[in-house]
């Protein structure tokens, strides 16, 4: 439907592998040079600026995963790129900016996130203590912020209890009392 028009300014979001192209064009070369045409379609109805976004993690089908840019965004000649504007910024400030991607323009002390942080220093080894369960021996980690999980072996119960983080409120256990009653 913007055959034939054009704008001062146009935003084209979500390239990532799996929205653009779409996870089914990439089993199908027709589909994938569809989507690439509509991809040109967006950028040549541009007058003046262009904005391409993507990110680094989403939420799809109810679970965060990371994302991977567009391969599309690969095909573009890097000299197109104007990262002028965001160069400025960063030098004018003390913090210094990320370098995960050349497509990150965002510093680490600014967030546009969605996903709702959630901090934990635990990790695999730990010997942690639960009010129900008593002490257990974090035998694996899984998924980010707010759904990051841990299976614990609790020698009370006999066996691995798997726990959303969040709401565990597992306590770190004092290197001096790890294997007291434990093992």
């Amino acid at each position: 439907s913007a055959k034939g028009l054009e704008f001062p300014i146009v935003f084209i979001a979500g390239l990532e592998e799996g929205l653009l192209p779409f996870i089914r064009a990439n089993q199908n070369h027709d589909e994938e040079e569809e989507e690439r045409r509509l991809f040109y379609v967006g950028i040549t109805r541009t007058q003046e600026k262009l904005y391409l976004s993507l990110a680094e993690r989403r939420m799809r089908l109810g679970t965060y995963s990371n994302q991977a840019p567009s391969k599309f965004l690969f095909e573009i000649k890097q000299e197109l790129f104007n990262y002028s504007d965001v160069q400025k910024n960063r030098e004018s400030s003390s913090v210094p900016p990320k370098s995960k991607s050349i497509y990150n323009q965002i510093p680490d002390y600014e967030s546009y996130s969605q996903i709702p942080s959630f901090e934990s220093n635990l990790k695999v080894g730990d010997v942690v203590k639960h009010s129900h369960f008593g002490k257990g021996k974090i035998t694996g980690l899984s998924g980010e912020g707010e759904n990051r999980r841990a299976v614990v072996f609790f020698p009370s119960v006999g066996g691995k209890k798997h726990l959303m983080l969040r709401y565990a409120n597992l306590q770190k256990v004092p290197p001096e009392n790890k294997n007291q009653g434990l093992y």
